[in-house]
C-alpha cells in the first residue's frame, strides 16, 4: 500500500508538472498573441499613415503636374505667338516686295511717259529748227527774187535771166514741197501731241482714281489698325495676367517642391520606422521559432517521461505482483491464524499494524485531495484564460467587420462624390452654353449696326453657330442638373463681377479713344465680347482640365481601394492561415490532453482494479474474521470498525476521484465544444469574409465599370471641348496674326503712302513745271505758227504778184520770141527740169487757180507728176494709230 501511495504521489506530481507546463505554454501563447496583435495594430497604423502620406503626395504631384501643364501650355502659346510674329514678318516682307514691284512698275511707266515727252520735245525742237531754216531760205529767196526782179527789169531780153527765172521757179517748187512736207509733219506732230495729252489725261484720271482708292484703303487700314490696337492692348493685358499667373505658379511650384522634400524626409522616416517594425516582426518570428523549438524539445522530454513512466508502470506491475504475493502470504497467515489459535497479544499487534497502515492511507488521501483542489483551481484559471482569448478573437472579428463597413462607406462616399462631380460638370457646361449664347446674341446685335464689320466677322459668326450646334448636342448629353445651384450662382456672380470689371476697363479705355468713329467702337465692342467668350472658353478648358485631374484622382483612389482590398484579402488569407495553424495547434494540445486524460483514466482504472483486489482481500479477511468471531469478538469488532472506516474513506476518495474525473471530462468536453465553436466561428467568419470580399470585388468592378464608362464619356466630351477650344484658339490666333499682319502692313503702307505721296508730289510738281513749259512752248509754237501762216499768206500774195508779173513777162516774151528755135530750146529746158526734179512738185492750195492756169499754160508735164503723187498716202495716215 505504501508503494501504491508513493506511485500515486509521483503521478500527481507529474500531472502537476504537466499542468504547470501547459499553463506556461498557454501564457506564452497569450503573450505572443498579444505581441502579434500589437504588431498588427502598429503595422495597420503605419500603413494608414503611409497611405495618407501617399495620397497627399499623389495630390501634390497632381497639382505639380497641373502647374507644369499650365506652364507648358503657356510655353506653347508663347511659341505659337513667336511663330505668329515670324509669319507676320514674312507677310510684311511679301507686302513690301509687292509694293516695291508696284512702285517699280509705276516708275517704269513714268519713265516711259518722260521719254515720250522728251521725244516729243526733241521732235518739236527739230521742227522749230527746220522752220527757222526754211524761214532763212525764204528770206534768201526773197532777196534773190528782188535782185532778179531788178535784173529782169534791167535785162528782159537776156537768156540768162530766163534761165535764172527757171532756176528760181524750180527752187520755188522745191521750197513749196519742203513747206508742204513740214506742214504735214507739223500736223502729224500736233496729232501726236494731242494723243500724248489724252494719254496724260488718262494717266492723271487713273492716278486720281488710284489716289481715291488708296485713300479708302488707308481709311480702312486705319480702322483695322485701331481695332488691332485695341485687341493688342487686350492681349497685352492678358499676357501680363498670364505672366503674373506664371509667377504665382512658379512660386507655388517652389513651395510644393519644398513641401515635397519635407514629405520625402517624412516618408524616409516612415520607411525607417517600417524597417524597424519589420525587424521587430522578424525578431518575434525568431522568438516564435525558438519557442517552437523549445516546444519540440519539451515534447521530446515528455516522450522520454512517458518512456520512464512506462518503465515505472512495469515496475508497478512487478510491485503489484509482489503485493499479490504479500496478500497470499496474508491469506496464508490468516489460515495459520485459523489453524493456530494465537494469543490475544499477537492479534492486537496485527490489528495495530493494520490501524497504522489505515492512518497512513488516510493521510495520503488528504494530500491527494489537496493536490486535486489545487489542480482544479489551475484548470479553472486556464479555462478563464481560454475564454479571454475567445473574447479577444471575437473582438478582433468585430473590428474587422467595422473596417469592412468603413470601406463600404468610403466606397459609397466615392460614388456620391463622383455623382456630385458629374452634376458639377453638367452645370458648368450649362453656364458655358449660356455665356456662349450671350456672346453670340451680342455679336448678332453688334453686327446688325455694322455693314463693313460683317465682312470681317462672317467666318467668326459661322464658327460661333457651329459652336452653338455643338453645345446643343452637348446639352442633350449633359442635361442633368443637381442641388449645387447655389455654388454655381455664386460662381456666376463672380463671373458677372469679372465681366463688370472688364466692362469698366473697357469704358476707361473708350474714354481715351473718343476720336475713333462709331463703327470702330462697335467693332471694338464685338471684339471684346469675342475675347470674353474666349476667356470663358479658356476658363472652361481649365475647369475641364481640373475635372479630368479629379477624375484621374478618383481613378487613382479606386486603384488604391483595389490595392487596399487586395491587401485586406492578403491579410484575411494570412489570418485564415494563422487561424488554421492555431486550430491545428489547439487540436494538437487537445489531443495531447486527451492522451494525458486517457493515461490518467488508465491509471485510475488500474488503481480501481487494485482497490477491487484489495476489497476482495478485505472480504477474504472478513470471512476469516467471521470464522474467528467467536474467539476474537473484540478484535473483530475493532477490525470491522476499522474496515468500515477504511471503506468509507476509500469510497469517499473514490467518489472524489470520480468527481474530479467527471469535472475533467466536462472541461475537456467544454474545450472540445469551444474548439468546435471556434472552428464554426472561423468557418462563418471565412464565409462572411469571402462574401464581403465578393461584394467588395463586385462593387469595385461595378464602380470601375461605371467609372470607366463615365471617364470615357467625359474624356470624349473633354476631347470634343478641347477640339472646339483648340479650333477657337486657332481662329483667335489666326485673327491675332492677321491683325498683327494688318497692323504691320498698315504701318508699311502708311510709310509707303507717305513716300509715294512725297514722290507723287515731286512728280506733280515736275509734271506741273513740264506742263507749264509745254504750254509756254505750245503758245510759242502757236504764235510761230500764226507768224508762219501770215508769212505764207504774204508769200502767196507775193507769189501771185510775181506770177502775174511772170505772165506779163511770158506774154511779152511770147510776143517778142516768135522764133521756132527759141520754143524748141525752151521745151528742151523744160524737159531737163522735169527729168531733174522727178517727183518733187505738188499744188500748193486750192485757191491758187490763177497760178495753176499759168503753170498749165507754161509747164504741162508737171500735171503728170502731180497725178502720180496724189495716189500716195500721207505720212500721218501711215503713222497715226
Amino acid at each position: 500500500m505504501e508503494k501504491i501511495c508513493e506511485e500515486l504521489d509521483e503521478v500527481k506530481v507529474e500531472i502537476e508538472k504537466l499542468r504547470e507546463e501547459c499553463q506556461a505554454k498557454t501564457e506564452l501563447c497569450g503573450s505572443l498573441r498579444k505581441g502579434q496583435d500589437d504588431l498588427a495594430a502598429k503595422l495597420q497604423e503605419a500603413r494608414l499613415e503611409i497611405e495618407r502620406q501617399a495620397e497627399e503626395m499623389c495630390v501634390k504631384s497632381k497639382e505639380i503636374f497641373e502647374v507644369r501643364q499650365l506652364y507648358e501650355g503657356i510655353k506653347s502659346k508663347l511659341q505659337e505667338k513667336e511663330s505668329f510674329l515670324q509669319n507676320l514678318n514674312s507677310a510684311h516682307q511679301k507686302m513690301r516686295v509687292d509694293y516695291c514691284e508696284k512702285i517699280v512698275e509705276l516708275e517704269g511707266e513714268n519713265k516711259k511717259l518722260v521719254l515720250a515727252l522728251d521725244e516729243a520735245m526733241a521732235k518739236i525742237h527739230d521742227l522749230e529748227k527746220k522752220t527757222c531754216a526754211s524761214d532763212k531760205e525764204i528770206n534768201v529767196l526773197k532777196e534773190s527774187l528782188s535782185v532778179r526782179k531788178v535784173k529782169s527789169v534791167e535785162a528782159p531780153l537776156n537768156l540768162q535771166a530766163s534761165r535764172e527765172l527757171k532756176e528760181a521757179n524750180e527752187i520755188i517748187h522745191k521750197l513749196e514741197e519742203d513747206n508742204r512736207i513740214s506742214q504735214e509733219q507739223l500736223k502729224w506732230k500736233n496729232e501726236q501731241f494731242t494723243h500724248l495729252e489724252d494719254a496724260h489725261r488718262r494717266l492723271r484720271d487713273d492716278f486720281r482714281a488710284s489716289e481715291a482708292e488708296w485713300g479708302k484703303e488707308k481709311s480702312e487700314l486705319l480702322e483695322e489698325i485701331s481695332s488691332l490696337q485695341t485687341s493688342l492692348a487686350s492681349h497685352i493685358r492678358i499676357s501680363k495676367d498670364l505672366e503674373t499667373q506664371l509667377r504665382m505658379c512658379n512660386q507655388a511650384l517652389a513651395h510644393e517642391e519644398s513641401r515635397r522634400k519635407v514629405l520625402e524626409v517624412e516618408v524616409s522616416d516612415l520607411r525607417s520606422q517600417c524597417d524597424g517594425i519589420l525587424l521587430e516582426h522578424q525578431e518575434t518570428k525568431a522568438q516564435l521559432e525558438n519557442l517552437t523549438l523549445k516546444r519540440d524539445d519539451e515534447i521530446g522530454e515528455l516522450r522520454n517521461l512517458l518512456r520512464t513512466k512506462e518503465i515505472l508502470f512495469k515496475e508497478m506491475k512487478c510491485r503489484t505482483s509482489l503485493l499479490e504475493q504479500e496478500n497470499l502470504d496474508l491469506h496464508a497467515s490468516v489460515k495459520e491464524l485459523q489453524h493456530t489459535e494465537l494469543s490475544d497479544a499477537a492479534a492486537r499487534s496485527s490489528t495495530k499494524k493494520l490501524q497504522t497502515r489505515l492512518k497512513s492511507l488516510e493521510k495520503l488521501h488528504n494530500e491527494c485531495s489537496l493536490q486535486y483542489k489545487q489542480k482544479e483551481a489551475k484548470f479553472s484559471s486556464d479555462i478563464e484564460k481560454l475564454t479571454g482569448d475567445m473574447k479577444e478573437c471575437v473582438s478582433e472579428l468585430n473590428v474587422k467587420k467595422l473596417q469592412i463597413e468603413n470601406l463600404e462607406k468610403d466606397l459609397e462616399d466615392c460614388h456620391s462624390s463622383m455623382y456630385v462631380q458629374n452634376e458639377y460638370i453638367s452645370i458648368l457646361l450649362l453656364v458655358l452654353k449660356s455665356e456662349f449664347h450671350y456672346a453670340a446674341t451680342g455679336k448678332h446685335l453688334s453686327s446688325t449696326g455694322m455693314a463693313e464689320s460683317e465682312l470681317h466677322s462672317t467666318e467668326k459668326d459661322k464658327k460661333v453657330i457651329l459652336l452653338k450646334e455643338q453645345l446643343e448636342s452637348m446639352e442633350t448629353a449633359h442635361f442633368a442638373v443637381s442641388d449645387d445651384l447655389k455654388e454655381k450662382s455664386e460662381e456666376t456672380m463672380v463671373l458677372k463681377a469679372e465681366v463688370q470689371r472688364l466692362k469698366e476697363k473697357m469704358e476707361e479705355s473708350s474714354k481715351y479713344k473718343l476720336w475713333f468713329n462709331g463703327q470702330m467702337q462697335q467693332t471694338e465692342i464685338s471684339l471684346q465680347e469675342k475675347e470674353r467668350a474666349c476667356e470663358a472658353l479658356e476658363k472652361a478648358t481649365f475647369d475641364l482640365a481640373k475635372r479630368t485631374s479629379e477624375l484621374r484622382e478618383s481613378e487613382l483612389e479606386a486603384e488604391k481601394w483595389k490595392s487596399a482590398a487586395e491587401f485586406l484579402k492578403k491579410d484575411l488569407e494570412n489570418n485564415k492561415l494563422a487561424s488554421e495553424k492555431e486550430s491545428k495547434r489547439l487540436l494538437g494540445i487537445l489531443k495531447e490532453q486527451d492522451s494525458k486524460a486517457s493515461d490518467m483514466q488508465q491509471k485510475i482504472s488500474e488503481l480501481e482494479s487494485m482497490a477491487k483486489s484489495r476489497a476482495d482481500a478485505v472480504e477474504k479477511l472478513k470471512k476469516g474474521n467471521d470464522q474467528l468471531k467467536q474467539d476474537l469478538a473484540n478484535s473483530e469488532l475493532k477490525s470491522e470498525n476499522a474496515k468500515s472506516d477504511a471503506l468509507l474513506a476509500f469510497e469517499k476518495e473514490k467518489q472524489k476521484l470520480l468527481l474530479i474525473l467527471e469535472v475533467r471530462d466536462k472541461q475537456i468536453h467544454n474545450l472540445t465544444e469551444q474548439a468546435k465553436g471556434l472552428k464554426k466561428n472561423l468557418a462563418v467568419a471565412e464565409t462572411v469574409i469571402t462574401q464581403k470580399d465578393e461584394l467588395i470585388n463586385e462593387t469595385l468592378q461595378k464602380a470601375e465599370s461605371s467609372k470607366t464608362t463615365e471617364i470615357e464619356s467625359k474624356n470624349k466630351v473633354i476631347a470634343e471641348l478641347e477640339a472646339k477650344v483648340s479650333s477657337l484658339l486657332q481662329v483667335l490666333e489666326s485673327q491675332e496674326k492677321s491683325l498683327l499682319n494688318l497692323k504691320e502692313k498698315d504701318e508699311e503702307l502708311e510709310a509707303m503712302l507717305e513716300g509715294s505721296k512725297m514722290e507723287l508730289e515731286g512728280l506733280k510738281s515736275q509734271f506741273g513745271l513740264e506742263r507749264m513749259k509745254l504750254e509756254l512752248k505750245n503758245e510759242e509754237l502757236e504764235s510761230e505758227k500764226s507768224d508762219l501762216v501770215n508769212q505764207i499768206m504774204n508769200q502767196s500774195h507775193n507769189l501771185e504778184a510775181f506770177l502775174l508779173q511772170m505772165d506779163g513777162m511770158y506774154t511779152r516774151i511770147g510776143e517778142s520770141l516768135e522764133d521756132v528755135e527759141l520754143q524748141e530750146k525752151l521745151q528742151k529746158m523744160l524737159k531737163r527740169c522735169e527729168d531733174e526734179d522727178g517727183v518733187e512738185t505738188d499744188d500748193r492750195s486750192a485757191g491758187d487757180n490763177h497760178t495753176n492756169r499759168a503753170v498749165k499754160s507754161t509747164f504741162l508735164p508737171t500735171q503728170k507728176w502731180h497725178g502720180q503723187r496724189s495716189d500716195e498716202r500721207i505720212p500721218l495716215k501711215e503713222r497715226n494709230y
